[in-house]
């Protein structure tokens, strides 16, 4: 109610600015001494002697009828009744004051009956509402201090979404440990994805050449008179990415592990450059059942076969043999079945000439013996 008095301060002496007061109930307190206080909506009362308590009530949530009627039902108190044409007003009516029952008049509290009053304390209310959400602004600016919508915005600044089911908290300090993380190099990226996953992670730069390979038309001869060179528009900006994936131990599926790693890597890398590619390597896979596998077993293996340019042997892909050792040490022995399946791929990358010297041969089946 300070403020309302200090609106009413600012109004023009043609306002009346009488608040229109009267008594709005009488409090006693026989077996002992009692001080009230009324101030900013709530009314709190000191007591000694006697068998009463302290009282504090929040305004807003009596009307002077209810008022009088709780504070008659505490022990030691007592209460007169407002005036009927009162009874229903709101608590808040009660101007502010202070009183001592030991003291003649001490024991009326009072109220205001002037509807410029009620508005001007209706438009206090807001004002001081809207002083504390100015404060609550000034933290809202801040990374350390914003919360809910207010720091999804300020996340969104730095291009630093909230992760589903992400608190404040951890939010937050994600947010400033992604802006000062260093980014954009290989290295930085790597390190990054390194401490989120766990995993030994690389990043490797891509460079595309485009443009200068022939066509094969069959207007050139392969004889060795024309130089197929791997030559041309060299592309930059493209760079892979290789990172562990514990199988045994995941918390996730590899379908939500590989987006969110990608949805890291695209946080750090630079402006222009883009991610072609994924993979998860170095994974290790263990079956720790008693009984062994029980059903199929699916296993992938990478095999590279030298062959250097010094001695050429490209038939080599047709003869390709792998001895692929593969036991199960429980005593129940495996169940089900193990297929194996070799895949090998040609890369033209010009270091050969194509002068009949080496023979490409094409056809016949790989051969996988199981032992």
């Amino acid at each position: 109610m300070k403020l309302t008095r200090k609106l009413l301060s600012y109004l023009n002496r043609v306002f009346d600015k009488d608040p229109g007061a009267f008594v709005a109930f009488r409090l006693s307190y026989p077996d002992g001494r009692l001080r009230w206080r009324v101030e900013e909506g709530r009314l709190t009362t000191a007591v000694t002697g006697g068998p009463g308590e302290p009282l504090d009530v929040d305004l807003a949530a009596h009307s002077l009828d209810s008022l009088a009627a709780f504070i008659a039902g505490r022990p030691g108190y007592g209460a007169t009744r407002p005036p009927a044409e009162a009874a229903g007003l709101s608590a808040r009516v009660l101007l502010d004051g202070a009183g001592d029952l030991s003291v003649s008049g001490g024991d009326a509290l009072k109220g205001y009956t002037s509807l410029l009053w009620a508005w001007l304390e209706a438009v206090a209310g807001e004002l001081a509402h809207a002083r504390r959400q100015a404060d609550q602004a000034v933290l809202q600016m801040n990374i350390r201090t914003a919360g809910d919508v207010w720091l999804d915005e300020l996340g969104g600044y730095y291009g630093v979404t909230r992760r589903s089911g992400e608190s404040d908290a951890l939010y937050g300090p994600r947010i400033i440990a992604s802006v000062l993380r260093p980014k954009a190099n290989n290295i930085a990226i790597a390190s990054a994805v390194e401490a989120y996953v766990g995993q030994p992670t690389t990043v490797t730069d891509v460079v595309i050449r485009r443009g200068a390979f022939p066509l094969y038309s069959g207007a050139i001869q392969h004889d060795g008179a024309y130089t197929h060179a791997n030559v041309g528009v060299i592309e930059y900006g493209l760079f892979d990415v290789a990172t562990g994936f514990d199988i045994l131990h995941a918390t996730a599926d590899v379908n939500a592990y590989r987006a969110a790693v990608a949805a890291l890597v695209n946080e750090l890398r630079a402006a222009g450059t883009h991610m072609r590619a994924l993979s998860l390597t170095g994974s290790r896979l263990q079956d720790s059942s008693p009984s062994g596998v029980e059903g199929d077993l699916s296993f992938s293996a990478g095999l590279t076969v030298s062959n250097p340019v010094s001695r050429p042997r490209d038939a080599l892909a047709l003869d390709t043999r792998a001895r692929i050792r593969a036991t199960d040490a429980s005593p129940g022995g495996a169940h089900g079945r193990m297929e194996i399946a070799l895949a090998q791929t040609t890369t033209y990358d010009g270091l050969r000439r194509h002068d009949g010297r080496v023979r490409h041969g094409s056809g016949g089946p790989d051969q996988a013996e199981l032992v």
